[in-house]
């Protein structure tokens, strides 16, 4: 009997706040090639065109990637039977006995990436934490492996902090496409005002109002990871397809504490920017 494994080829929460960021920047540098045509030079105002022509090509080409990358995660799955696990992709298929794996387990890069890993001397398969079901997967590895008298090339513990870890990407990732359209309207509302407040309340040069306003964009997406931190659920099992919170409540909350904490920041560099500049 064979069973069968997908990968979702959604936006990640990662993606999702690279978009923010680039639309952000590409606005921030928008206003100030604006601001210079009265408040600056001819040389500003093409090199901040030109810089937000980069930035606008750097997200096109980001986007026609990300359709490729879609493309080929629709086309990716597993199927694992009593006797061997296969993963396809549309470049290249890897089939593993599981008679011979060696070594089952969980990657953990910080602020990279996490993945499982099955090793054998037939070759290499990487378990994304994109894999739809992937508690059902892990599951399907794990009992054909003990089976087969091999559970020691396995620990429970490690599986069940690779399905804790792909809990929390995956309710993260869900949440984060939900209101990425509100981040983006956030986002655009923060680089407007940092930028116009720097230019025309605080008579800053071009250049440092550009770098206020990104700072404030900063400031936002670290907002966006700490309440993600504080959101992600805190157990998971093997045998759970998902641990998913729909407590909309706590959501805000995370996100208005988060919110709070950054405009309180924000407001205090600001003061003391500008109390700088008035010395």
């Amino acid at each position: 009997m064979e069973e069968r494994f997908g990968t979702s080829a959604g936006l990640s929460g990662g993606e999702c706040l690279f978009i923010v960021g680039f639309t952000g920047a590409i606005v921030s540098c928008g206003l100030c090639a604006a601001a210079s045509i009265t408040h600056g030079t001819g040389a500003e105002f093409s090199s901040y065109v030109r810089l937000t022509a980069y930035l606008g090509l750097t997200l096109l080409v980001w986007a026609l990637l990300r359709v490729t990358l879609t493309k080929e995660m629709s086309e990716t799955q597993f199927v694992v039977s009593e006797e061997t696990v296969v993963k396809i992709r549309p470049q290249r298929i890897v089939t593993v006995p599981l008679d011979q794996v060696e070594r089952l387990r969980y990657v953990r890069l910080p602020l990279v990436s996490s993945f499982g890993l099955l090793k054998s001397g037939e070759g290499v398969v990487r378990i994304s934490l994109r894999t739809e079901n992937l508690a059902g997967l892990i599951g399907a590895l794990t009992t054909g492996l003990a089976a087969r008298g091999r559970a020691s090339v396995f620990s429970e513990k490690e599986m069940d902090d690779f399905l804790l870890a792909a809990n929390r990407a995956e309710e993260s990732n869900a949440r984060m496409r939900r209101i990425l359209p509100y981040l983006l309207g956030i986002a655009l509302l923060v680089c407007t005002v940092g930028t116009m407040t720097a230019i025309f309340l605080w008579w800053f040069p071009l250049f440092l109002s550009l770098l206020w306003s990104v700072f404030g964009l900063l400031l936002f997406i670290n907002a966006l990871r700490f309440a993600e931190r504080q959101l992600a659920p805190e157990q998971g099992r093997l045998g759970n397809a998902r641990v998913m919170s729909e407590d909309s409540a706590r959501d805000a909350r995370a996100y208005f504490l988060a919110g709070t904490i950054v405009f309180v920041v924000y407001l205090v560099c600001g003061i003391a920017l500008r109390s700088a500049f008035s010395l």
